[in-house]
């Protein structure tokens, strides 16, 4: 539970920069699915669960299957060919049914509203691509409350380095002291850290639950946690 002064140090922040799977919409299920089924085709090995936790959650996907690539020595693919496979698999259940494959992290709506009437600013700063980013805050009504979409496209190099939130920090010619991160991966809070940004992980169980209270500067379950009164 956060304290007050923890509390009144995250709502005093002007720029609120969230990344995507796991902070906004759940979607861990879905992208393990994606790696697994992918990994296996090509290997005929299981993906286990920790090993996408530790290594690829967080990271861009082109990242992550270099790395499977790399570890397992898996040959006759392309890191994106393989990115093909897998956003093909996650395009596919998405368009079919969002509500099945997702959920909305408890309370994100009503705080980037609020944040929003407030005059602050919510930013996208994510691995993920704009595609899906655009669909499912769309499908939660709640895309247009964000000023701008940084996705994995974005210039530098991709979390665990901090470079997205730095490109973020210079557009808006921000201080670290006026900006808020909110993450939930192993990388994304080692992004969040080294950029010099105060961040907040959200306590995603069983996904995260090894390290977000290690490495996030305070841990939230949902964002009325934020919202509330003393």
């Amino acid at each position: 539970m956060l304290n007050s002064a923890i509390r009144n140090k995250i709502r005093s922040a002007k720029y609120f920069f969230f990344d995507f799977d796991g902070t906004l919409v759940n979607l861990e299920k879905l992208n393990l699915e994606g790696f697994t089924k992918v990994f296996k085709n090509h290997t005929g090995k299981d993906l286990s669960i920790d090993e996408y936790k530790n290594k690829l959650a967080g990271k861009k996907s082109v990242d992550g299957f270099s790395l499977l690539i790399e570890e397992f020595g898996m040959t006759g693919v392309s890191p994106a060919g393989l990115v093909a496979e897998f956003r093909k698999i996650k395009r596919n259940a998405i368009q079919k049914d969002p509500g099945r494959f997702s959920d909305l992290v408890s309370g994100a709506d009503k705080f980037v509203s609020w944040i929003v009437d407030e005059g602050k600013i919510c930013a996208i700063t994510s691995s993920s691509s704009k595609e899906f980013i655009d669909a499912l805050l769309s499908y939660y009504g709640i895309l247009q409350y964000f000023d701008r979409i940084w996705d994995y496209t974005s210039p530098g190099l991709g979390k665990p380095s901090p470079d997205i939130y730095f490109t973020a920090m210079n557009y808006y010619r921000a201080s670290t002291n006026e900006c808020m991160i909110f993450e939930d991966s192993k990388n994304g809070l080692s992004a969040g850290r080294s950029s010099g940004i105060f961040t907040v992980g959200i306590k995603n169980s069983p996904w995260n639950d090894g390290y977000v209270d290690d490495m996030a500067d305070a841990v939230i379950e949902g964002y009325e946690e934020v919202m509330e009164n003393d």
